[in-house]
Formats: structure tokens, C-alpha cells, sequence
């Protein structure tokens, strides 16, 4: 395989697991009704902003739809975190952790 081949299939399969994380993160919130409790996370990192910001335009696609503007603004949103792999694992790392943070909050409620 040619090493941009090689390259390319990396930062797809990057960017294919940043939207299954966001979207797995923003269904669990959305069908518990929590997606709110994403305002009260403390932002540890300044990466943290972004994973809240991709979660919240997430819940607003599982309400509005797929052809939806927010598709359309989470969409270009992930083109451009996944732009920089190295930027993509932090985000994915972010996002575990900020739902991490969320959860024992909105299960305490």
C-alpha cells in the first residue's frame, strides 16, 4: 500500500471514530433527556470547548435530522478537528472524557 494510501485510510478510520464517539455520547444524553447537563462540565482543557460544542451540535441532528443544518455545521465541524490526526485522537480523548464528567452529574439528579 502506498504510504498516502496508507495515510488517507488512517485519517478516515480517525475521523469515521470521532463521529461514532460524539454520536454515541449525544444518544445516550439525548434519550436520557441530559443533553443540558453538557453547560455544567468543567472545561479542563481548552480541547474540552470543542468535544462539548461537536456533542451539543450532535443532540441537535438526533432531534432535527440528518438532513438537518445541524448535520450540515457538525459535518463541516469534524472536517475540521479530524484535519490534523493528532488533533483527532486528542478530540476523542476529550469527548470520553467530558461525557465522563457529565454522566455522574446527570445520574445524581
Amino acid at each position: 500500500m502506498p504510504p498516502q494510501t496508507a495515510v488517507a485510510l488512517h485519517e478516515t478510520c480517525l475521523r469515521a471514530d470521532c463521529v461514532r464517539e460524539v454520536f454515541a455520547v449525544a444518544e445516550a444524553l439525548w434519550r436520557a433527556g441530559r443533553q443540558r447537563f453538557l453547560k455544567d462540565v468543567t472545561i479542563v482543557l481548552p480541547i474540552d470547548y470543542t468535544a462539548v460544542a461537536a456533542v451539543e451540535l450532535a443532540c441537535l441532528v438526533l432531534s432535527e435530522g440528518e438532513l438537518s443544518e445541524a448535520a450540515a455545521d457538525l459535518d463541516l465541524f469534524l472536517d475540521q478537528v479530524t484535519a490534523d490526526p493528532a488533533s483527532a485522537e486528542r478530540f476523542i480523548r476529550s469527548v470520553r472524557s467530558v461525557v465522563r464528567r457529565v454522566l455522574p452529574k446527570a445520574s445524581a439528579r
